[in-house]
């Protein structure tokens, strides 16, 4: 039995190595006057023989493909397994605001075997940007100018850091779960947290879902601008009583590095200036009311 058990899982290995597999990487949020990387990475046994990929029509090819290759060889009781890495890399600019798909890139291993990316969609905003006075704005001019008014003016502006706690429903039955997340979105360099306030749950089971050890931000638009976004903590609540109930807001202080100004008229101080100072900035979400009743209430027979 263990042997036929060693044969399967053998034969598995062998098969997982073998798929070929087409994955693409590109950002969810870009600006409209940003250059943004595409990459399509083809993993497998064989390198592809032909790949094709057209950006389409609304956007601009500024440079690419890059091809990059790799390959490697394990041999695992006697059983020799190849394995190849390709990746295309492209840059490209948005032509126009709006959400876009890209088309899936197409590789193929020859006698017609095709295998295909799967298609993405982009979000293009305006991130702030003034059309008409033919001022541009991208996602790093946008953090680099709330770093600059931060430095001229000591303080982080409540528009360029805040946590936004979310839920599912506020209108439920006795004892129907509730998705909660907490996020933090920034324009600026945060690099920590101090006194954190999680929000509470008086009147409700709760059951953290998500609770990551590791803040890792990615970019979501919130009013037509490019913000950095991470989990903070996501739960599951369920009410356990009728009425009003009050879920208390969070809160934080962040600490935000920024760019000192040099005032200096020599110019050799750059090279002995402390070039960042730490800023502190408290931030916290609004309060929520849920309203849960009984089955009743809702006309839900028991």
């Amino acid at each position: 039995m263990k042997k036929w058990m060693t044969v399967i899982a053998l034969a598995l290995l062998c098969a997982l190595a073998s798929a070929q597999t087409v994955r693409v990487k590109a950002p969810a949020v870009v600006a409209a006057d940003e250059q943004f990387t595409v990459s399509f990475t083809i993993d497998g046994e064989k390198a592809p023989k032909e790949f094709e990929w057209n950006p389409g029509n609304d956007f601009q090819l500024v440079w690419g493909p890059q091809k990059g290759t790799s390959s490697s060889i394990q041999i695992i009781n006697g059983k020799t397994t190849r394995s190849s890495q390709t990746t295309y890399t492209y840059v490209l600019l948005p032509r126009a605001t709006g959400r876009f798909s890209l088309a899936p890139a197409v590789a193929n291993f020859g006698k017609d075997k095709d295998v295909a990316s799967q298609s993405v969609t982009i979000e293009v905003v305006s991130n702030g940007a003034d059309s008409q006075a033919g001022q541009s704005s991208s996602a790093a001019s946008g953090s680099a100018a709330a770093a600059s008014q931060a430095a001229a003016t000591g303080s982080i502006p409540d528009k360029d850091i805040f946590l936004r706690f979310a839920l599912s429903k506020t209108d439920v039955v006795l004892g129907e779960p509730i998705t909660a997340t907490l996020k933090l979105y920034q324009r600026v360099n945060v690099a920590g947290f101090e006194n954190v306030k999680l929000p509470t749950f008086n009147g409700f089971w709760s059951q953290e879902v998500q609770a990551p050890t590791n803040i890792e931000f990615h970019r979501e638009n919130v009013d037509d601008k490019i913000y950095n976004a991470a989990l903070i903590r996501s739960y599951v609540i369920i009410p356990q009583q009728t009425g009003t109930l009050t879920i208390e807001p969070a809160e934080m202080v962040c600490l935000v590095n920024v760019r000192r100004e040099l005032r200096s008229s020599n110019p050799l101080d750059i090279f002995f200036q402390d070039d960042y100072q730490t800023l502190r900035k408290r931030v916290t979400s609004t309060s929520y009311k849920v309203r849960p009743v009984s089955a009743a209430a809702w006309g839900i027979s028991p």
